[in-house]
């Protein structure tokens, strides 16, 4: 049987387009690239009614996609919000938080990225840089303004990561995203960095396939990404073995 991999959608709410309706979405390319790994994509929504059916859905799923989005809430690691900071959503924050504990707590495989990676990293009580550009001195861009399927800046890996067998030493990936890891969590080691040693990729401690990268590989159609979704989609444990 197929995996059935849940993917965490954004919030939008009042639209220019269509005034008066909220949307819970996710970009197709995320979905198109769990059931070209092998998995079957569920959607779920983040909304605050959905917080206490936590442990219900957990139940129903064998993997979970932490999609990219708008800035963690800096409350959430003890920080006051600086003028640089995004647009936050502190619903979606708790509703992701709760669903990555419980995931772990259950064995669940879960793969982070851009900002899931930075919301695992919150989750185990780690920080985050809330602006690159103003808190990093020398920074490369990590906020690319060319098209998502385009290569941007590389990424080195440690020797000992998954990551290394699928990239090489090496990676040539796209970028979007102005905060990144600062003090990184007891739970997770650093298995990627970019050229100004910005943490790109993190390894759980506890479960081999609970991982996050800080870039999006659903955007891109290169050979590394799609054997990135497969990796986590054909390393997933089954419920069965779980229990």
């Amino acid at each position: 049987m197929k995996p059935i991999i849940g993917i965490v959608t954004e919030y939008l709410g009042v639209t220019h387009k269509y005034p008066g309706n909220d949307y819970n979405f996710i970009e197709e390319s995320y979905v198109d690239k769990v059931h070209k790994g092998g998995g079957i994509p569920l959607l779920i929504p983040t909304r605050p009614s959905l917080l206490e059916d936590v442990p219900e859905l957990i139940e129903k799923l064998d993997g979970i996609i932490l999609s990219g989005g708008v800035d963690v809430h800096p409350s959430y690691y003890g920080e006051e919000p600086m003028r640089m900071l995004g647009y936050v959503d502190v619903v979606r924050d708790e509703f992701e938080i709760a669903l990555f504990k419980q995931a772990l707590e259950r064995k669940i495989s879960v793969f982070g990225i851009c900002r899931g990676m930075q919301l695992m990293n919150v989750a185990l009580g780690g920080t985050l840089y809330q602006d690159i550009p103003t808190q990093i001195e020398e920074s490369i861009q990590h906020n690319q303004m060319t098209k998502g399927h385009i290569p941007n800046h590389y990424v080195h890996f440690d020797g000992e990561s998954f990551l290394r067998e699928i990239y090489g030493e090496k990676g040539f990936v796209n970028s979007f995203h102005h905060q990144t890891i600062k003090a990184i969590a007891d739970g997770l080691v650093p298995t990627g960095w970019s050229k100004d040693r910005i943490i790109e990729a993190v390894e759980y401690k506890g479960n081999s396939n609970v991982f996050g990268v800080q870039w999006h590989p659903e955007l891109t159609d290169d050979k590394e990404s799609f054997e990135l979704f497969k990796y986590f989609i054909q390393n997933i444990e089954c419920k069965e073995c779980r229990v």
